[in-house]
């Protein structure tokens, strides 16, 4: 019995290996090509829609030592993104570009922020005063965007007057030692600095008695969110940021800065009123800022020099919405020239939506 199954099996394969031989034949010629069909609707170019208007407020600080206010500002400097309007010192004209800048602090001129043979600059007048004037009276601004960031440039002279000098300043809250073995500690130093203060309401217009950052007390007609980019010479830009956080202007008091949720681009260097980290390489490193964690041992107080100092804070890189905005800031002679970026729409309801 078995010997007949596997005699039937033996038979069906032939038969079926005949039948596939008998069906392949040769490939006939190829056929005439057939008419072309109905021609499709016209296309049409990708529209990327402009940012709406908005109001920003901008403060200078030169030497800020970590607790005292002294800058130049000039509040509700209106942004358009209608090119058929021109530049000034209260209205900044943002534009399209097919080609985003390089954020690195080196301006690129008309070869990055222009359009065409344009570039929209706009010199805005820092008539407001905080605290003691550092002589900065004007910053030239720039505003661009393309299908997913906004840009911003920024340029400002230092001016040398009373306890303020044209300097290159990223050293905030330094440990110095005054004393010769043990560390007897002394913080100095200075960073610049520079404020982004937008208004969130789109459909806020300022009036002549509001005022911002170029007065002592805010006086706004409505209550809202301030999105504020805080660009910091030490803390923020040599890690390639500007931090981002809000205030809140409620019930005629403007609260403080807030950051966003996240983490920050730095972290106080401190324990128990001296530093808690100091370079793999001290006492009398000297070691300048940014000062990573890769390079840092725990602090031991013995055999300082006098006047050697530490980093007063170190350098972190920081994340979520406290890293939207990509800053990057250059000194050169006398001047600044700074760079930042940013999405155009981050989805946090801190944040000005671009």
């Amino acid at each position: 019995m078995f010997k007949l199954l596997r005699l039937g099996i033996i038979l069906m394969s032939v038969l079926a290996l005949t039948f596939s031989f008998a069906c392949e034949g040769d490939q006939g010629p190829q056929g005439p090509e057939g008419e072309p069909g109905e021609p499709g609707e016209p296309g049409e170019d990708l529209t990327i829609a402009p940012p709406p208007d908005m109001y920003v407020s901008v403060a200078v600080f030169n030497q800020f030592d970590g607790t005292v206010l002294n800058y130049r500002s000039q509040d509700f400097v209106r942004i358009t993104f209608d090119t058929s309007q021109t530049p000034s010192g209260d209205l900044i004209v943002g534009a399209f570009v097919d080609q985003s800048p390089i954020i690195d602090g080196t301006d690129g001129d008309i070869d990055e922020w222009g359009v065409g043979e344009d570039l929209f600059e706009s010199d805005i007048p820092l008539t407001g005063t905080i605290g003691d004037d550092n002589g900065i009276v004007e910053v030239s601004m720039r505003c661009v965007y393309d299908a997913r960031y906004v840009y911003f440039f920024l340029r400002w002279t230092e001016e040398t007057i009373g306890d303020f000098t044209q300097s290159e300043n990223r050293k905030l809250e330094e440990w110095i030692n005054q004393g010769v073995g043990t560390f007897d500690p002394l913080i100095g130093g200075s960073e610049d600095r520079v404020w982004l203060m937008f208004l969130t309401d789109p459909n806020y217009i300022p009036s002549g008695a509001d005022c911002l950052l170029g007065c002592e007390e805010a006086v706004l007609g409505t209550d809202m969110t301030i999105d504020a980019w805080d660009w910091r010479a030490c803390l923020t830009d040599l890690v390639g940021y500007a931090d981002d956080g809000s205030l809140q202007f409620s019930g005629n008091v403007l609260s403080g800065y807030t950051a966003d949720a996240g983490g920050a681009a730095f972290m106080r260097n401190e324990l128990a009123g001296l530093p808690e980290w100091m370079y793999y390489d001290d006492p009398n490193a000297n070691g300048n800022y940014p000062f990573w964690f890769r390079f840092a041992i725990p602090f031991e107080n013995s055999d300082w020099s006098t006047n050697s100092t530490v980093p007063g804070y170190m350098a972190m890189l920081p994340y979520g919405d406290r890293a939207d905005v990509e800053a990057a800031g250059t000194y050169e002679i006398t001047a600044w020239t700074l760079e930042l970026k940013r999405l155009r729409n981050t989805g946090s309801g801190n944040d000005i939506q671009f």
